[in-house]
């Protein structure tokens, strides 16, 4: 990266760019949902989705009407107003510069920036606390093995609050299951989502639907499972990956014992209990070899 590309970046963090669109003529949209900011233009009447990545204190915008016009403010900038790389370097600046120089662009940006419409800075500060909790999930979700960016959120369901992170890994009080798709070729029943996830990510390759009973199935569960299995369509496996302890080994029984005419095949984890436990082992080693790489290179 050359210095040019570095303070362009740089600038484009420190510079807002909910408050730059808004000097360029863009409102906040009266379909704004709690958490989301969508931005129109008063002249063309485009919007734009915008979200902050609250880590690097970066926002970026996504075009509803064209998918592949997205980016920083710097790319805002170089596409709509046709900067070439280093006259978009000194626009940041001098919008960045609270002594007064610069641009009339910049100089209008300031001024937006100063009063900034008490909707829009709403919207500002609910956006970023959502992405603040669904930031705090994620990490919480990464204790337990799953890397950032992996999960089916469609699957699975998304996660953005701590009731999400608590959904995924506790045992649930009545059946639960993943969503299913059409080229499913397989039923894979664990104890609990946290398992179906660590599953998926070692066997699952996009074609499997997922149970969790827990570990103590009360008898709605039961019957409600004993449906499910005698509805399983034909061609369709039925997974038992159920733990390698004494909890998983009774409920293989309790389940075969539900729909004893079902094929079912067994199928444990090598490492841990657990699906989970296995993910969150191989996750740690990941991470140690990682350093020791790292080390190395140093």
């Amino acid at each position: 990266m050359d210095i040019q590309e570095e303070l362009l970046q740089r600038f484009a963090r420190m510079v807002d760019l909910p408050a730059y669109l808004g000097s360029r003529g863009f409102a906040l949209s009266e379909q704004h949902v709690a958490g989301r900011i969508s931005m129109i233009s008063r002249s063309t009447g485009e919007t734009l989705r915008l979200e902050k990545d609250v880590e690097r204190g970066e926002w970026s915008y996504f075009s509803k009407q064209d998918p592949s016009d997205r980016g920083t403010v710097a790319d805002f900038i170089a596409r709509r107003e046709g900067l070439a790389r280093n006259a978009c370097v000194d626009r940041l600046a001098a919008c960045c510069d609270w002594r007064g120089r610069g641009s009339a662009e910049a100089t209008r940006y300031r001024a937006f920036l100063r009063a900034v419409p008490q909707d829009l800075a709403r919207a500002m500060r609910e956006h970023e606390h959502a992405r603040l909790k669904a930031l705090g999930a994620t990490r919480a979700l990464e204790r337990f093995g799953v890397q950032r960016g992996t999960l089916d959120e469609w699957r699975f369901g998304g996660v953005k609050r701590d009731a999400d992170v608590t959904r995924i890994v506790s045992e649930p009080a009545e059946l639960w299951a993943s969503k299913y798709r059409p080229g499913d070729r397989a039923v894979v029943i664990v104890e609990r989502p946290l398992d179906a996830v660590a599953y998926e990510r070692a066997h699952g390759r996009q074609q499997v639907c997922y149970l969790a009973t827990g570990t103590k199935p009360d008898d709605e569960q039961r019957r409600k499972l004993a449906h499910v299995l005698a509805e399983v369509p034909g061609g369709t496996s039925v997974v038992l990956a159920f733990g390698r302890d004494d909890a998983g080994h009774r409920m293989v029984a309790e389940v075969q014992a539900l729909a004893p005419l079902v094929r079912m095949e067994r199928h444990a984890p090598a490492l841990g209990p657990r699906w989970a436990d296995q993910m969150q082992l191989e996750r740690r080693h990941a991470l140690s070899m990682r350093r020791v790489v790292v080390g190395l290179e140093r």
